[in-house]
């Protein structure tokens, strides 16, 4: 008796044991086969600028504002980055690739008049080693490393730490480009700031004036090359350089100008360009030593958040 009653309960086991795993138990998670496809992003974790002021703080968020020479300066404005995108940009060579910033679907007018960020300034000659062939083409050098002390929250370095750090850059840049260029394009100066800095930003092409304002708005600084001579800045010696960079800062629409903060001069700090005058003087290079521009204007530009 007591063998058929064991033999009744496996029985049942097994019936109830199969009723559960036909209509109880769940079914087991997507594979990449067939999870959804997610969208492809670019190196910041956005596929346009567009995602990027849809993820900015609102004005009223902005709670670190405060006025300095009447623009405004904050710290906040940073956009978060999403794991995928950190990891994508662990491939250099592939995050370099000119990203597509769409601006169509917002208007200037609508953001905030005036903006400035709280960026360190660093001349490419901090001791007026102008006489030194390094320091007299240190622009690319001396921007990327105000961007990099921005998105770390650092202070000002004095002149003799700044002349290190410009130093340090140099040698770097020996050993990456296997030489000693003079002069670095956009794409190659964002590409060895990714490889010695690690700090996020994007490559982009053809960036307008609207552009510009709209990415200082959204929270980034915005790094570009252009035709020193088209600047127009009298602190320049003599008509100023064919082939200059510096770091955009903040802008001021009812005054029409972009705040910079320009290595070519010791007064670089947070020296005012019309906006036309310096959109129009934007004008990339190519890598080496004064290589003579060519006839095609390549607007392009580096785009850096915290």
């Amino acid at each position: 008796m007591f063998t058929f009653l064991l033999r009744i309960i496996a029985v049942g086991l097994l019936l109830w044991g199969v009723w559960w795993w036909m209509f109880v138990h769940e079914s087991p998670l997507p594979t990449s086969s067939n999870a959804p496809n997610g969208q492809q992003s670019d190196r910041s974790g956005f596929t346009t600028l567009n995602d990027v002021v849809s993820s900015t703080p609102a004005e009223e968020e902005r709670s670190g504002a405060v006025e300095v020479d009447n623009i405004t300066n904050t710290d906040e404005g940073e956009v978060d980055v999403s794991d995928s995108a950190e990891e994508a940009q662990e491939d250099i060579d592939a995050a370099t690739e000119a990203a597509t910033f769409d601006f169509s679907a917002f208007d200037t007018e609508d953001l905030p008049e005036k903006m400035m960020h709280d960026v360190p300034f660093v001349s490419q000659a901090p001791l007026a080693q102008w006489d030194d062939a390094r320091f007299q083409d240190a622009c690319e050098e001396a921007s990327i490393v105000m961007a990099s002390l921005w998105t770390q929250n650092q202070e000002k370095p004095s002149e003799q730490d700044a002349t290190t750090m410009l130093e340090d850059v140099f040698a770097a840049e020996k050993e990456f480009f296997s030489g000693d260029p003079l002069d670095t394009s956009t794409y190659d100066t964002e590409r060895f700031a990714q490889s010695y800095f690690d700090f996020n930003s994007t490559y982009i092409e053809n960036i307008t004036k609207n552009d510009i304002v709209l990415a200082l708005a959204a929270g980034y600084v915005v790094i570009v090359p252009t035709d020193g001579k088209a600047l127009k800045n009298p602190y320049f010696s003599g008509d100023g350089p064919d082939r200059h960079m510096l770091l955009i800062r903040g802008y001021d629409q009812k005054k029409n100008v972009f705040i910079t903060n320009d290595p070519g001069t010791k007064r670089g700090a947070r020296f005012a360009y019309d906006m036309d005058i310096l959109h129009g003087a934007i004008r990339d290079y190519d890598t080496g030593y004064h290589e003579p521009f060519g006839d095609t204007v390549r607007k392009n530009a580096i785009i850096v958040t915290r």
